[in-house]
Formats: structure tokens, sequence, C-alpha cells
């Protein structure tokens, strides 16, 4: 969230009225966000932490993700029927085949 692709993307969701709930790995980063306008920050760091506060919030209509191992699974989840998860990770990218088993309508 607090990357440069990360701040482009909160700003251009603003721009369009959306919430963003974004991630970051340290208090620092947080603390920049949420003067941001940002309102939701998760884990980066911790997946079953991130996998709380996702679960806290509810569902989601868009994941921008870049992490990997649990926390795909765990975006996967709640993301809504009908959601669009968008992989830009370098590392521990899903095939498609394996988002087809988690979710067949991503």
């Amino acid at each position: 969230g607090a990357g440069g692709i990360g701040l482009t993307a909160i700003h251009y969701a603003h721009r369009l009225g959306c919430e963003v709930i974004a991630t970051v790995g340290s208090k620092r980063k947080e603390e920049h966000l949420r003067s941001l306008g940002v309102r939701m920050v998760a884990s980066s760091r911790d997946a079953e932490a991130f996998r709380r506060s996702m679960e806290e919030h509810g569902g989601v209509d868009v994941v921008l993700n870049s992490l990997s191992g649990d926390f795909i699974s765990y975006s996967l989840a709640v993301l809504r029927p009908g959601g669009h998860f968008c992989e830009i990770g370098k590392r521990g990218i899903w095939s498609p085949e394996q988002v087809m088993v988690v979710r067949s309508d991503v």
C-alpha cells in the first residue's frame, strides 16, 4: 500500500470514490496511509492478522495483490461474487487453475 504502485492505486481509487483497504508492514507506513485518507489498514506481514481484519470488514469488489502465500487465499475469500482479482506480484503467483479451485467466478 505504501509503495509506488500502492500509492498510485490509492489516489486513483479515492478519485473514483472508492473505499480503500491497504496493507502495510510497519506502523510508520500505516500512519502515512491514514494521513492520505485510508481508513482501513491491514498487515502485510502477518497473514492471520490480515485474515481477521478482512473478515471484520466484509467483502471487497477489487483486490490489487502483490502478496503471496496465505494472503492470496484470504483475499479471494473476501472477494465479492463477480469481483476482480488483479495480480501484480512477482513470486508465489497462482495459476488460473489454482484460482478456479478456490473461486470459479474470479
